[in-house]
């Protein structure tokens, strides 16, 4: 029996006595960091292990310990990139107990899905993720919503599905990607002092993006850019690896004789010398000369929005994005590019990437809301110091993933209260308790929701105080 109401103590690494008790099985970790809940149901989940190589290894690997912790089988020399928790083919995670696929289950199971399970298909809008990144990902671009649909149409075997991809970043230790075009100012910039740069655009396109820039106005900005831009992903292959070579052996020589500590463009050259170590030969290596830089602390947050460039370069995060594994790529990758296709998609008159900073639901309990521009997901993050207890996280009206990062807890669920303020239902007999849960996601009403921690609901439920 999968919907179990009432008491459930979470862990992110043991308790595995929480089974055999509330699903009558052996003892086994399997899917104990993982929850999903709707009203007074909840049951766990075994996520779905990606092994990408950039993934960090063995213990090192946070993917890898929480994998370990579900009863996944781990290679200690081998990546563990990403833990996928949803609903994506590419990775369908599955519930324990039945150990039926989460696709199968929720078919029989609709009263899991709330509000969006009555009627049309079964689905769940977002895709929540552990991420675990020691080396770059490819610079992609995901595409909105109608362009998803018609990639999926023409060519299914490549975009597997139609939806759109905004995601949302929350950094779980120091955070390091690339995402958005740098400021035209930086680029005009770059542009002028970096001959190796200006020689894989060609002259004439180097000064054409210079004249612009520098006397165009903003409104010229983004079509300077796309003319920089497909200037740099078009350039003659030859052209582009001699430029290359000699930039990074320009910069080695910088960076060996001590030289690199007085130049003003220090950090962009320390991390096009990264790039090329992880990459080279490859024009992404360039994109330190026209993407933001961005670093984020533990418990910092950042979304892409559609049509934008970007890359994680390092570091351990929650990812939860909408419901698709669309990607168009355009460098620092061995995998499939599409220049032609990137150029055309891209928005270049925006950033793109926005840094999301937290409210707080409840201050004194620590219950924190991620909400980011789109309305397929939000995210909670809730810490609780060793002992305390909140009576009430929140109420949801549609499914709810959560994960537990540290330490042990026990949760509980109640009918959800009524919307209507005056006829919240009481809290529960026995009050849950916790002792530290991480973030949480869940979708707006009419969609589901998803948690990182202990999570709810976003326009369609109410995050209610603690007690």
């Amino acid at each position: 029996m999968v919907d179990t109401a009432g008491d459930v103590s979470l862990s992110p690494f043991g308790n595995e006595s929480c089974l055999s008790t509330a699903y009558g099985a052996p003892g086994s970790p399997e899917g104990l960091q993982v929850l999903t809940h709707y009203q007074d149901r909840l049951g766990f989940l075994h996520p779905y292990v990606q092994q990408y190589a950039w993934g960090k290894r063995g213990s090192e690997s946070l993917v890898a310990n929480l994998a370990a912790a579900t009863g996944h089988p781990v290679d200690r020399s081998k990546p563990y990139a990403e833990l996928w928790m949803g609903y994506h083919p590419s990775g369908l995670c599955s519930v324990v107990g039945p150990n039926t696929p989460i696709d199968r289950f929720l078919e029989h199971n609709r009263e899991f899905l709330g509000d969006i399970g009555r009627g049309g298909r079964v689905h769940l809008p977002f895709l929540m993720k552990v991420l675990s990144v020691a080396m770059p990902l490819s610079i992609q671009a995901h595409p909105d919503k109608g362009l998803a649909e018609r990639l999926h149409r023409e060519h299914p075997h490549m975009y597997k599905d139609g939806n759109h991809k905004p995601e949302m970043a929350i950094a779980l230790t120091p955070f390091e990607a690339l995402g958005g075009f740098r400021p035209a100012a930086q680029i005009l910039t770059h542009v002028q002092q970096v001959p190796e740069l200006r020689a894989v655009l060609g002259e004439a396109c180097a000064a054409s993006v210079e004249h612009r820039l520098t006397h165009g106005g903003p409104e010229q900005g983004g079509s300077a850019l796309r003319e920089f831009f497909e200037g740099l992903m078009r350039c003659d292959v030859s052209v582009m690896a001699a430029q290359l070579d000699r930039l990074v052996d320009r910069l080695r020589r910088l960076r060996d004789s001590g030289s690199m500590e007085s130049e003003p463009l220090k950090q962009v050259y320390s991390l096009a010398l990264v790039l090329s170590e992880h990459f080279p030969g490859d024009v992404g290596v360039f994109a330190a000369f026209f993407l933001n830089h961005i670093k984020l602390n533990p418990g910092e947050a950042m979304f892409i929005g559609p049509n934008t460039l970007h890359a994680y370069l390092k570091g351990e995060c929650i990812e939860c994005m909408a419901n698709s594994d669309n990607v168009v790529r355009g460098g620092l990758t061995p995998k499939h590019k599409d220049v032609d296709l990137l150029c055309r998609m891209l928005w270049y008159d925006k950033c793109g990437v926005e840094v999301i900073t937290p409210s707080y639901v409840d201050e004194p309990s620590g219950l924190m809301l991620y909400r980011p521009p789109v309305s397929d997901f939000e995210v909670y993050r809730l810490v609780l110091p060793k002992g305390r207890e909140i009576h009430r996280i929140f109420s949801a009206t549609g499914p709810t993933i959560g994960i537990v990062l540290q330490g042990n807890a026990r949760a509980a669920t109640t009918p959800a209260p009524s919307r209507h303020p005056s006829r919240r239902s009481s809290p529960p007999a026995t009050p849950p308790k916790h002792s530290s849960l991480p973030g949480a996601t869940h979708t707006p009403t009419p969609s589901p929701s998803v948690q990182l921690q202990p999570a709810v609901s976003p326009n369609g439920s109410n995050a209610l105080p603690g007690q």
